[in-house]
């Protein structure tokens, strides 16, 4: 809500846990019998801010000193130091306004004046504040009234509105000022006009010292105004006034570019959304675009949180598109080579079926189908390997057939996995890592994965554990450290989650006559249940998220 700037009356509600404040002009602190410290309007403004007022119009206010201790920085506050709490709510639960005539300004000897009490009666009970609110009839101008409690109930037109994020911030002088430049604005004005009386009176001051500009400037004026300027955003600049070489006042006046506005619910909710999809989606330094505390923010810094967070949003987005578009790529790549070769076999067909006397080379391709069947059956043991890398190129798979050759049949898959974990222990960025760990071991004539581990333990000394006991563990514990940097801005990395993974699935079965067959289908029922499961676990993730967030929020 714009403090500076004319509210909508259905936005004029105070809010607890945003700290915003709609306070009737009748509260101003000017209008208060007694001059605080800026402690105790903090504490005067939680009690307005917390006022609770029954069926009956027995009116209330009930606050802790955690509650106190969230707007003001104070050591006596924080350890509870009796003698600042007992001044701090004796001088609140004391205070009056004041209600006079016209005639008081005018005529005081035939003015009438009359003070109120703010509250009945106030407690502090181990760290909870309680003020019973004044709800005494009086009489006033030949009628019977209850003014606290009718100002309490009143919808009044352009109160006072300012958030206690930044009011606890402003000193005592920078406080009242403040209030009176909302005051003024809200009336349509820009500037205020004092006289050195009204200086005084703005900010209480009595005493001989008091009686110069000099000293008012000193010693208020000018802190208010560095106060205002620093913590509400607002440009206050001042002006003497003069007549001849003597200041005789002052002209105050402001712009609004720089006005803090708070976070709007729907700024909250949506940045709250935004930090939810953005930790599901492992964005790097989330917490730095300080999402999480967009309810004590202005609106204009809520709104630039939120342009930056959604601008970090769609790059992950375009980063994770370009990536489907490699893997529709390459998987178009995959369909062409598999359809050209198909129309290559299919014209050998065509050109030999009616030939007799070519019959036998007929047999001869039969053979060769037979052949690449015995192959495939021949490194079937090797397909859990290669199921996790569907969309391996043919040139990479062959490689790594042709050195599992060299390994023991029994061992081969252990020896390839054993690289692969190598691989993603290193963070390399292409098969061609791990086939160069392979190569190396069957240069060096290993034949076993124990006698792989022992070769790179002893010449590189980074093996942990066995392969054994590797991949029971490292379904439970990461053996890399963690990074900020997201899984999918690895090159290598596939989406496990991706729909388009089963597609691929299915045509890499086709591709080696294995679709049709009980375990493929079994593989392919079983892929699509994981993703359909891990993305619904992600949808969990992200409503429990925004779930923490909406509770921290009415924690607050």
């Amino acid at each position: 809500m714009n403090e500076l700037v004319k509210k909508d009356d259905n936005s004029l509600v105070s809010n607890i846990e945003t700290g915003q404040l709609v306070k009737s002009k009748n509260f101003l602190f000017t209008n208060l019998s007694q001059r605080m410290s800026f402690s105790q309007n903090v504490l005067f403004s939680l009690a307005l801010l917390h006022n609770d007022i029954d069926e009956d119009g027995y009116a209330t206010s009930t606050f802790t000193k955690k509650d106190v201790e969230r707007y003001l920085d104070i050591v006596d506050f924080k350890k509870g130091r009796s003698t600042r709490v007992i001044e701090d709510i004796e001088q609140v639960g004391t205070n009056s306004i004041v209600m006079f005539d016209e005639q008081m300004v005018t005529d005081p000897k035939n003015g009438k004046l009359k003070g109120v009490l703010i509250f009945a009666q106030y407690t502090y009970n181990q760290g909870v504040y309680h003020f019973v609110f004044n709800t005494t009839k009086i009489k006033y101008k030949d009628q019977y009234i209850t003014p606290i409690l009718d100002i309490l109930r009143r919808n009044e037109v352009n109160p006072v509105v300012y958030n206690l994020d930044i009011f606890a911030k402003l000193n005592a002088s920078g406080q009242v000022l403040y209030e009176q430049i909302l005051l003024a604005t809200n009336a349509g004005k820009r500037e205020l006009v004092f006289n050195l009386e009204g200086l005084r009176s703005l900010f209480g001051l009595v005493g001989a010292s008091m009686q110069t500009f000099g000293n008012i400037k000193l010693k208020h004026l000018v802190p208010a105004v560095e106060k205002i300027n620093k913590f509400a955003g607002v440009g206050v600049v001042y002006k003497p006034i003069k007549e001849g070489r003597k200041i005789t006042g002052v002209k105050i006046y402001w712009t609004l570019e720089k006005v803090k506005i708070p976070a709007t619910e729907a700024q909250i909710k949506l940045a709250h959304e935004l930090y939810a999809e953005l930790t599901l989606m492992n964005a790097k330094n989330v917490e730095a675009l300080k999402l999480q505390d967009i309810e004590r923010c202005t609106k204009n810094d809520a709104q630039t949180i939120i342009d930056t967070a959604i601008k970090a949003k769609k790059e992950l987005v375009k980063k994770a598109l370009e990536k489907d578009k490699e893997a529709k790529q390459l998987e178009e790549a995959i369909k062409a080579k598999q359809d050209e070769e198909a129309v290559k076999l299919a014209s050998i067909d065509e050109s030999k079926e009616f030939d007799v006397l070519e019959l036998p080379e007929l047999e001869t391709i039969e053979n060769i189908n037979e052949a690449k069947e015995e192959e495939v059956e021949e490194f079937s043991h090797l397909d859990l390997f290669f199921n996790r890398y569907p969309s391996m190129s043919i040139k990479n798979r062959e490689a790594f057939i042709e050195l599992s050759k060299t390994f023991d049949r029994d061992e081969a898959l252990k020896v390839l996995e054993l690289a692969d974990e190598i691989k993603k222990a290193k963070k390399a960025r292409s098969f061609n890592y791990t086939l160069k760990i392979l190569r190396e071991w069957a240069d060096n004539g290993v034949k076993t994965v124990s006698q792989a581990e022992s070769f790179y333990k002893v010449n590189y000394n980074d093996i942990q554990e066995n392969s054994s006991t590797a991949k029971t563990k490292s379904s439970t514990k990461q053996t890399t450290s963690k990074s900020n940097v997201p899984k999918w801005s690895n090159p290598d990395y596939v989406n496990k989650l991706d729909p388009k993974i089963i597609d691929m699935l299915e045509e890499f079965h086709k591709s080696q006559g294995t679709f049709e067959t009980p375990e493929a289908q079994a593989e392919i029922a079983q892929r699509r249940a994981e993703i359909e499961q891990g993305r619904a676990n992600l949808e969990a993730q992200k409503q429990e998220l925004l779930a923490r967030l909406d509770k921290k929020r009415i924690d607050k």
